[in-house]
């Protein structure tokens, strides 16, 4: 939902950023501390407003000092999915700042880094790598400048968002290909996740590659693209699909008015995924492509692992057979499994 909210960049001298110390993540403990408390938002929370809390004082720690003023990016959660969602909510003053400011921020797990293509996102609106800083211990700066939110959930989980993060997403696609990529008639591109060598949680999707691929989409792995050919391919294409979530939302960068598919794993809604086809103006077709109901974490069904094919809905959108891959159907079961045992602590 947009809002014409009109958004300011705060100066704070003095301040404190805190990145997250040890194994747990203390959502009170880390982020921007400024005249002894936290700053709203400032630290990794993604799907919640900030409702300050008593204990959000600034914590008591050992930090070195800057004698420098930063821009403060905001506590990042490295996974793909957030950052170009939920963690471009700060970065809109970068587009007016004075470039020879540094830039800084944290991250929300010692273990994440940055990834390759949000370092590019970032060079795209004119951070450059030598001004770009991850705090990994507590630092003091002289000055902070710190810009409110540009997107963020309200109190009823409904996301907003205002025209200062579209300008952002539109200055990168702009600078990565230029003021306008022609369509290419005829190109159809199928995103998929069965190239992540981590965390699979989607079993099945290579039958739904095939009849994709029989129907004359170009197979592509979005992570094995620089962020500047992801985003060339998707602004020349008539037609994305993509299964729901973090790999449907690079259409983000697709031009408005694009045509997206988008597969439909469980019952849940992706709220991030309606979000960004509201704001990109997207023509959308939704297929439901779950062959098998979910054992695990039902109140986070996210979480999957999803069991998919090509159900009857999509086989009559693509005009083939319905089918599923049944190795896959046990391995899913599996996960299914142990996940439900560790959340039930059996």
């Amino acid at each position: 939902m947009a809002d014409g909210s009109q958004l300011a960049v705060h100066s704070y001298e003095q301040a404190l950023i805190v990145p997250r110390q040890g194994k747990r993540y203390r959502r009170h403990e880390v982020g921007l501390f400024a005249d002894g408390r936290q700053v709203p938002w400032s630290n990794a929370d993604v799907s919640l407003p900030p409702s300050p809390q008593p204990e959000a004082r600034e914590p008591v720690v050992e930090a070195r000092y800057v004698d420098r003023d930063v821009v403060f990016i905001g506590t990042l959660w490295c996974l793909w999915g957030h950052l170009i969602t939920d963690f471009v909510r700060h970065l809109w003053p970068l587009l007016s700042l004075d470039r020879g400011l540094q830039v800084v921020y944290a991250v929300g797990s010692p273990k994440q880094r940055l990834p390759e293509n949000f370092r590019q996102f970032l060079e795209a609106i004119g951070v450059s790598s030598d001004r770009l800083v991850e705090i990994r211990e507590p630092t003091r700066f002289r000055r902070v400048y710190f810009g409110e939110p540009s997107y963020w959930h309200d109190s009823e989980d409904r996301i907003l968002w205002t025209p200062e993060h579209v300008a952002v997403v539109d200055a990168v696609v702009r600078n990565l290909v230029g003021e306008a990529v022609p369509r290419q008639p005829g190109l159809k591109v199928y995103l998929t996740r069965t190239g992540l060598a981590k965390g699979r949680k989607d079993f099945g999707e290579k039958i739904i590659e095939q009849a994709y691929r029989r129907k004359g989409f170009r197979i592509v792995m979005p992570e094995r693209l620089s962020l500047s050919e992801l985003v060339r391919l998707l602004a020349g294409a008539e037609v994305i699909a993509a299964t729901e979530g973090s790999v449907s939302h690079n259409a983000l960068f697709a031009p408005k008015g694009a045509c997206l598919e988008i597969l439909r794993k469980c019952e849940w809604v992706n709220s991030y995924q309606e979000t960004i086809n509201q704001m990109r103006e997207l023509k959308v077709s939704v297929y439901n492509v779950s062959v098998a109901s979910m054992l695990a974490v039902p109140a986070k069904p996210w979480r999957g692992p999803f069991l998919i094919g090509v159900t009857p809905e999509l086989a009559a959108h693509l005009g083939c057979e319905p089918k599923q891959d049944f190795m896959e159907r046990l391995l899913c079961r599996i996960c299914q499994v142990k996940m439900w045992i560790r959340a039930h602590r059996i």
